[in-house]
């Protein structure tokens, strides 16, 4: 195999794994949302933050998909974020460090939302404080995901 075809294998692993990660991140926060009666679902939150932003000048339809796609290129952006620190630190990917990496993101995470809710004066009916501990649970999942994804994908390959 060429350097090529590794460096495309990379890129749709890449793809794969984001993929699934923020999927599985994202029905982690729809069902713990809907165990807790609350709406912590982060593309649902967006679109709410895209409509209250550009007020009518966006339908409905166009708020959620922006949404999504805020929501899967910051999933995306975590993942490269990720690979430059296993590069750097020269680390394997494992599921036990991955704990500590989802830790991080979700604080970053929680520091992103903070910010973009004070830029917009964003008020919610829910526990701001619980929000804030569910996607740092949120951000675990999605970091952990993110490495069984990779691991298994390396293995087959």
């Amino acid at each position: 195999m060429y350097k090529g075809s590794t460096i495309n294998m990379e890129f749709i692993y890449l793809i794969i794994t984001g993929i699934v990660a923020v999927s599985m991140m994202t029905l982690f926060s729809i069902i713990w949302g809907n165990i807790t009666n609350n709406l912590f679902s982060e593309p649902k939150l967006l679109t709410i933050v895209i409509k209250k932003t550009y007020k009518k000048k966006k339908s409905l339809r166009t708020a959620q998909l922006l949404g999504w796609i805020f929501h899967f290129l910051i999933g995306f952006i975590f993942l490269g974020l990720y690979e430059l620190l296993w590069r750097v630190l020269d680390c394997e990917k494992s599921i036990l460090l991955s704990i500590p990496l989802g830790i991080f993101s979700g604080i970053l995470g929680v520091i992103g939302w903070m910010i973009l809710y004070k830029l917009i004066d964003f008020t919610a009916k829910f526990n701001y404080t619980h929000y804030y501990i569910h996607l740092i649970f949120a951000h675990i999942v999605f970091s952990v995901t993110a490495v069984f994804v990779y691991l298994s994908l390396e293995a087959l390959g």
